[in-house]
């Protein structure tokens, strides 16, 4: 029995969804996390069987009745859902790299393709863009992440993502020190995928930062009170789910200006 994906199917089913009737590495998949399992209990001595900070730990720690993490497998499924939705069936083969390197991150890292598939699905449910291509590979050789077009002005625009992951120890609300933080990761981004390429000017860089709500509220406040701007790069968009204590989940994923109620 396959228990990746049956426990997928059990806690996120749209994923399933999306892949149905696909040529999909479900055995491999299962193969590696359960050799994750087996390595992580031969150097815990018995303590600890989970794989740490993958998106199977979050399915674990719902079975165990954490309801702390029920709002992230709600997104995710959501998430799904509104791909089926926005990408025709015999066009979803065209992530499924993306969601393969998904399933196969056994750490945070599984975060990052989430934020790609996030940003684009975003794209996609505006209507005003419509997915060419995943993982573009520029004359340098480098790979970004989405070619799209944006069919009423015949824009032809690479997308690269960035994920940010938030150091909640170094998270502070000092306006001048954010921005040399995000420009320095942006900057260095742009650089590391553009350089010596003559497409450099193609590439557009859209930032996802995760983090708690506390620090994500102060990089909200510093998007709102300043004008920071870096050529061909967009306002950083971020998840926050809003909850109560009887199993009610609004999820969100947008501008980070725009998560917060006011």
């Amino acid at each position: 029995m396959n228990l990746v994906k049956a426990n997928l199917h059990a806690y996120i089913p749209s994923i399933v969804d999306f892949l149905d009737n696909q040529d999909f590495p479900w055995s491999k998949i299962n193969s590696d996390f359960n050799k994750k399992v087996e390595e992580r209990f031969a150097t815990s001595n018995g303590d600890i069987i989970t794989v740490e900070a993958s998106i199977y730990d979050i399915i674990i720690a719902c079975k165990k009745g954490l309801t702390e993490y029920e709002g992230l497998l709600v997104y995710f499924n959501h998430l799904f859902k509104e791909l089926i939705l926005n990408i025709d069936k015999n066009s979803r083969s065209v992530l499924k790299t993306t969601i393969r390197n998904l399933l196969i991150s056994f750490d945070s890292k599984y975060l990052n393709f989430i934020g790609e598939l996030s940003v684009l699905n975003n794209l996609l449910k505006s209507k005003m863009a419509k997915l060419v291509k995943c993982e573009v590979s520029l004359d340098n050789y480098k790979s970004i992440d989405f070619d799209v077009i944006f069919p009423e002005s015949e824009m032809r625009v690479l997308i690269e993502v960035i994920n940010i992951h938030l150091d909640p120890q170094k998270t502070e609300d000092d306006h001048d020190k954010i921005e040399a933080f995000l420009r320095k990761r942006l900057i260095d981004k742009r650089t590391v995928k553009t350089k010596n390429s003559c497409l450099a000017d193609k590439v557009h860089i859209i930032p996802v930062l995760w983090g708690s709500p506390k620090d994500l509220k102060i990089y909200a406040h510093f998007y709102k009170t300043n004008k920071f701007k870096i050529p061909l790069t967009y306002e950083a968009m971020s998840y926050l789910t809003y909850s109560d204590s009887i199993g009610y989940y609004e999820t969100h994923f947008n501008l980070i200006t725009k998560l917060f109620k006011e």
